[in-house]
């Protein structure tokens, strides 16, 4: 009913991530945790009810499970802790909440529900703080597509109607699920080993271009690895790539590498040249036309456009967003002009790709 009225007051409500989650772990517990919960039986009156807690747990872990590794990209592997770390704690919270909002103020009662609120929201916090700080507290750098989460849903719904109905064909039904998803990221991990390409990265104020071959990469930036920039969008880019090495140089550093080869603003990767132009490099005039696959330009001046047409001949220019809108336009101008493709970072997508 909520969801319902909800939805009434806000059809876009469907698309935020806390609505499904939230109640798709409501749908969990109604239809999943009376399943989960016959699986085992206890005598024991404390043993029953800590068990009812378990199943809830895992009832709603297991219907979330592939939106928030959609989403978030990891698992809890102390789901069931840290439920229970949540579960029993915000009872105390929520009915000691409701007391001291409601009840007039009281000496001693008042302050004694205060505290006692107060205190059972910081122990949750240093509980679930300890739990995620714990060694393999969790699986990270899962990457799955929109068509993955849905065969995961289609495998847990199967597992679950067979747990429930003990039909033979549902458990069929899952399996076939499991096997086309498992085809899937296999598919995937065997695209990403055999294909090589360029990313440029749109990063404000800062240079970002990878060059990926298989699951090795060498990445242009003045990023460090500590940077917030770099953690928060350069990092989970490198994850869903799958790369397992990577080599970091300074936008301005010349490279000699197997299959990759940079001096001052010229890049050889494979087959495929790149140019590489800036403030510092683009007023300079060549006294020969350079031809390349690309031109990479990032910080270039309005004054500094008219001698690129000059100096290159390109098939792609890739803008970042560190240059002024009015050498863009010239600059898309001179693109048109030669019939060359474009692409803005922030308004299209930026990857070239290169090879196989």
């Amino acid at each position: 009913i909520s969801a319902f009225f909800l939805l009434l007051y806000d059809p876009f409500f469907i698309l935020d991530v806390g609505f499904q989650l939230s109640y798709l772990a409501v749908g969990g517990l109604i239809v999943f945790q009376p399943v989960v919960y016959r699986w085992f039986y206890f005598e024991n009156k404390w043993a029953d009810k800590l068990w009812i807690l378990c199943s809830a747990s895992i009832a709603a872990q297991v219907i979330t499970f592939p939106l928030s590794a959609y989403y978030f990209h990891q698992f809890p592997v102390y789901f069931l802790i840290s439920n229970l770390l949540i579960i029993i704690p915000s009872m105390v919270i929520l009915y000691a909440g409701m007391a001291y909002l409601l009840l007039p103020a009281i000496p001693f009662a008042s302050a004694a529900l205060a505290w006692l609120l107060e205190k059972s929201i910081l122990a949750m916090d240093n509980a679930l703080g300890f739990i995620e700080h714990a060694p393999f507290a969790g699986i990270s750098k899962i990457w799955i597509s929109v068509w993955d989460c849905l065969l995961l849903y289609g495998v847990i719904i199967g597992l679950f109607y067979f747990f429930y109905s003990k039909k033979p064909l549902s458990l069929r039904y899952s399996l076939i699920m499991m096997l086309i998803f498992s085809l899937s990221i296999s598919l995937k991990r065997w695209n990403t080993l055999n294909t090589s390409n360029i990313t440029f990265l749109t990063l404000k104020k800062h240079t970002g271009i990878l060059f990926k071959t298989g699951d090795k990469a060498v990445l242009l930036t003045d990023l460090a690895d500590t940077d917030k920039a770099y953690r928060y969008s350069v990092q989970p880019y490198l994850d869903s790539c799958q790369i397992s090495s990577i080599q970091r140089y300074q936008p301005d550093k010349d490279i000699q590498l197997p299959g990759l080869l940079k001096k001052d603003g010229l890049v050889q990767f494979g087959s495929k040249r790149l140019v590489l132009l800036n403030n510092q490099n683009c007023g300079q005039a060549l006294t020969q036309k350079i031809e390349a696959d690309c031109l990479y330009i990032s910080g270039v001046r309005e004054a500094d456009t008219a001698l690129t047409g000059k100096n290159y001949y390109c098939k792609l220019f890739v803008f970042d967003i560190n240059n002024s809108p009015q050498a863009v336009h010239l600059l898309e101008q001179q693109a048109d002009s030669r019939h060359a493709n474009y692409w803005e970072p922030g308004r299209n997508k930026s990857i070239l790709p290169v090879s196989n």
